[in-house]
């Protein structure tokens, strides 16, 4: 499955603007970073929606919604997603990530703008077990492994599938690294950006 996803990305058959042609943004700059200029990075997770059928999709790291929103719009088997931000000193509104998932997604879905141990969101993530999970959200090294690894132990099902979409950043592999040596995981490297842990 993914050498075939990574096949596709190195024929650069979509890129990332094409994709999110009709999606909303901040602005302009927010279209000229380092992630959305990247031709291996959206469009992987829209070749992903064409490989896998998760029920359940749970984002860590909203955003905008660039990346759960271009995997929704190649899979259609999605039946409920959860989306978080980590609410911090600069402002967000979640009308953005709402909108531009909108576009592609018409069944159940919740966005959560807080603190992860909220009380409400907290309820929203253990009620339910997700096939397929996307770790976005930026945090010190401790608080993402401690909270990356409650959700895999936690939260991700059987043969569920966690997403790492920053391995560039050494924090970020490092804790892929070591929750998929600790948990003797099947794992995959795409280019050296994105971490799949398949528990």
């Amino acid at each position: 499955m993914f050498e075939n996803i990574k096949d596709k990305l190195n024929k650069r058959i979509l890129n990332t603007k094409n994709l999110t042609s009709n999606f909303k943004f901040i602005d302009e700059k927010s279209k000229k970073t380092i992630k959305y200029n990247d031709e291996f990075y959206i469009p992987f997770f829209y070749y992903l929606g064409q490989a896998i059928e998760p029920k359940n999709l749970f984002e860590l790291g909203l955003n905008l919604c660039i990346q759960s929103s271009c995997f929704l719009k190649s899979c259609k088997t999605v039946e409920y997603m959860l989306g978080f931000q980590q609410k911090n000193e600069n402002y967000f509104n979640l009308n953005i990530p709402k909108s531009n998932l909108r576009i592609n997604y018409e069944k159940k879905y919740d966005l959560h703008y807080g603190s992860f141990f909220d009380d409400e969101f907290q309820k929203k993530l253990n009620n339910n077990k997700f096939d397929l999970i996307f770790i976005n959200q930026e945090y010190s090294f401790d608080k993402l492994f401690e909270i990356s690894e409650s959700i895999y132990l936690n939260n991700l099902s059987k043969d569920g599938i966690m997403i790492f979409s920053d391995i560039s950043k050494k924090n970020t592999l490092d804790i892929f690294e070591n929750i998929s040596k600790g948990y003797r995981n099947i794992t995959e490297n795409i280019n050296n950006k994105i971490g799949v842990i398949i528990k």
